[in-house]
């Protein structure tokens, strides 16, 4: 006679009986195996091949359950229906208890609970299948049941009246918490893209550590007009920059131009010395020929050299003078040229932080590249339209188009100069 095969899943989460399984009789000899596979809440339970698995069966009479042992047979537990576990009609309960044993304290880990139901032969056993399609009518049945508690998941988030645990893939997916926290959600994605657009969730500035803190479009906005502002007033600070070392390349021009004058003054005041020292050698030797007759005009004479040796002397400080003057000449020039190259890196370093180009050329890398008031501006340009263009809004000509997706999350208005745009 061929074994009759029942397939069961129970949840030892669940402390009552799950399954009723009929068609047993009393004291039958047809062989009947249960084939159970055990479930934690939705996730299946499994096992290493130490547990011991015993099954705990109670009839109607008994005081004590009888013990039977169970197989494994990978994550399924195999046990042979006994003929004593049918020996009287009514409903027998059964439960699985997985054992560990730890140096002789036992343990035990899970356990789970069914019944079936056995009645006298003349009623039932000499009806029962002997094919292997009553096992396979069982093991629909049993699945059917299991659609049948996805579909309470699914629909309202319990099995069997029992929430579903976080690790459920119903777990705040089922038709019911949708319904209740729809308007939740809606609302909570309207305020994310309030956030990025202005900086502010339901009219309320976001705080520091919210994503769209100093990072939305109306903040880029703001920077980007700021830095224009900056750039402008770095540009004509430049331009005076230049205007200053311009001025003072003349000044020093002017300065080397001076001091050419005084050193060729210097040096017609060196050749008239050199003139009156010659005289008074002259003087001198006319004086010696009149030493007995002409006394006092070889003292004149005396007294002229030493004139001319003071006019000499004078001489050499006049051309001290006018090398120290060309000198303070060519550190204004040095001073000027310095000042013309300042200007214009900073010209450039302006023109870099403002336009992103250097000399009207784009530059590709640097502190510069990306990191300039144009480009900010046109990321916030880019930022906008997005923004605009999935709420609905087009742009006609010269004029916004307010499409029906807008209109559903905000009302538009104008208040002054200014366009006011707020949630529904």
């Amino acid at each position: 006679m061929e074994r009759i095969v029942y397939k069961i899943a129970l949840d030892v989460s669940k402390p009552e009986s799950q399954k009723h399984l009929t068609g047993f009789s009393i004291g039958e000899t047809r062989a009947r195996r249960l084939i159970i596979s055990l479930m934690n809440g939705r996730i299946p339970v499994q096992f290493d091949g130490t547990e011991i698995v015993s099954m705990y069966v109670t009839k109607p009479s008994d005081t004590s359950p009888s013990i039977g042992l169970c197989s494994l047979d990978g994550s399924n537990i195999i046990y042979d229906v006994l003929q004593s576990d049918v020996s009287e009609d009514g409903v027998i309960k059964f439960t699985i208890k997985v054992q560990h044993n730890d140096d002789g304290n036992i343990s035990i880990l899970y356990a789970a609970h069914f019944d079936i139901q056995v009645t006298d032969p003349e009623c039932d056993d000499s009806h029962a299948p002997d094919d292997p399609n009553y096992s396979i009518l069982e093991g629909l049945i049993a699945q059917v049941e299991e659609y049948e508690y996805d579909s309470e998941a699914y629909a309202v988030g319990t099995r069997g009246g029992v929430p579903v645990e976080p690790g459920d893939p119903t777990y705040h997916n089922s038709a019911k918490w949708w319904a209740e926290n729809v308007e939740l959600l809606v609302e909570e994605q309207v305020q994310e893209a309030e956030s990025w657009a202005v900086g502010t969730r339901g009219g309320v500035p976001v705080e520091p550590d919210d994503p769209a803190y100093h990072n939305n479009a109306k903040f880029h906005k703001e920077q980007a007009a700021a830095s224009a502002v900056l750039a402008a007033a770095s540009e004509s600070a430049a331009s005076g920059s230049a205007s200053d070392a311009l001025r003072y390349k003349n000044a020093a021009s002017q300065s080397a131009t001076d001091a050419s004058g005084y050193a060729s003054a210097a040096s017609g005041s060196a050749n008239d010395a050199l003139g009156y020292k010659n005289d008074a050698s002259n003087s001198a030797t006319l004086a010696e020929g009149y030493k007995n007759t002409a006394s006092q005009k070889a003292t004149d004479a005396s007294g002229y050299a030493t004139a001319a040796n003071g006019s000499a002397n004078d001489a050499l400080g006049y051309k001290n003078d006018a090398s120290g003057y060309a000198t303070a000449a060519s550190n204004s020039a040095t001073a000027a040229s310095g000042s013309a190259t300042t200007a214009s890196n900073e010209a450039l370093v302006s023109e870099g932080y403002a336009k992103g180009t250097q000399n009207n050329i784009p530059v590709t890398e640097g502190p510069y590249f990306n990191n300039s008031s144009k480009h900010f501006r046109d990321e916030c340009q880019n930022i906008v339209a997005d923004l605009l263009s999935h709420y609905g809004v087009t742009v006609a000509g010269t004029q916004l188009v307010f499409g029906s997706t807008f209109s559903e999350h905000f009302t538009v208005s104008v208040v002054g100069t200014q366009l006011v745009i707020q949630n529904v």
